[in-house]
């Protein structure tokens, strides 16, 4: 689940905890054999659904602390990296601009996430038979997690461990395209030096500035070069008479 990015938009409506079940004893030490793989590193793309809405999704994982989560909506794509506990979020417009987090509710969702795979005896989790996916053998489970309301996830592994698939009936689907085993420490490089929200939209609030100065520059001149084509105008008329 750590691994699965776009859980933490689906938590953030977290409610309570209700009564919690119990697993099976041997589905939870099968479950344990694939979020425990201590050094597993892909790269993997996805297809994505959710509220109605389709996009793409490219994540590189090389353990808890270094993951990056591409996302490709229509002609505008964004970053997400999680670098030694730290988050931060990286956009190309002009230039690239990344964001370091401090929201404190995005920090107790990937609190929760681990909390998940820590302590799964503390879930209901049902194994749910094998599925092929992109040609590929992959093992699937059934989770029911009380702080969703009991909404029950469906997710399946690669024997190697890597989420290949992970859906919430009518409410999201997540389903990978291709993967690969090996990642490049390159890619959990920042685009740009990180900087704070309040950097930013002070950044922005200069650019700002800056633009409307330029608009006024350039209609400053465009006046300017209106009245000489009509002091031009006159004293050719005047030449005339």
């Amino acid at each position: 689940m750590k691994r699965m990015l776009i859980l933490l938009v689906l938590l953030l409506f977290l409610s309570g905890c209700g009564t919690i079940e119990r697993t099976n004893s041997g589905t939870l030490v099968q479950f344990k054999q694939f979020v425990d793989k201590a050094d597993l590193e892909y790269i993997a793309d996805y297809e994505v659904t959710a509220s109605g809405a389709s996009y793409t999704m490219k994540q590189y994982f090389m353990g808890e602390d270094r993951i990056r989560t591409d996302l490709m909506i229509g002609d505008r794509s964004a970053s997400t990296y999680i670098l030694n506990k730290e988050v931060y979020s990286c956009a190309l417009q002009n230039d690239w601009v990344c964001i370091k987090l401090e929201d404190k509710k995005l920090e107790s969702v990937t609190e929760l996430i681990k909390k998940i795979e820590n302590n799964p005896e503390s879930y209901v989790i049902v194994y749910d038979g094998k599925e092929k996916i992109i040609d590929t053998e992959t093992y699937c489970f059934t989770i029911k997690m009380p702080e969703m309301l009991g909404i029950k996830m469906r997710e399946c592994f690669s024997i190697e461990g890597v989420p290949l698939l992970l859906s919430s009936g009518s409410l999201m689907s997540m389903e990978a395209t291709s993967y690969t085993l090996k990642v490049n420490e390159e890619m959990f490089i920042l685009p740009a030096v990180p900087m704070t929200m309040e950097e930013f939209k002070a950044q922005e609030q200069v650019s700002l500035q800056d633009e409307i100065e330029q608009e006024r520059e350039e209609l400053l001149n465009e006046e300017k070069e209106d009245l000489i084509e009509q002091s031009l105008e006159e004293q050719i008329k005047n030449l005339k008479k």
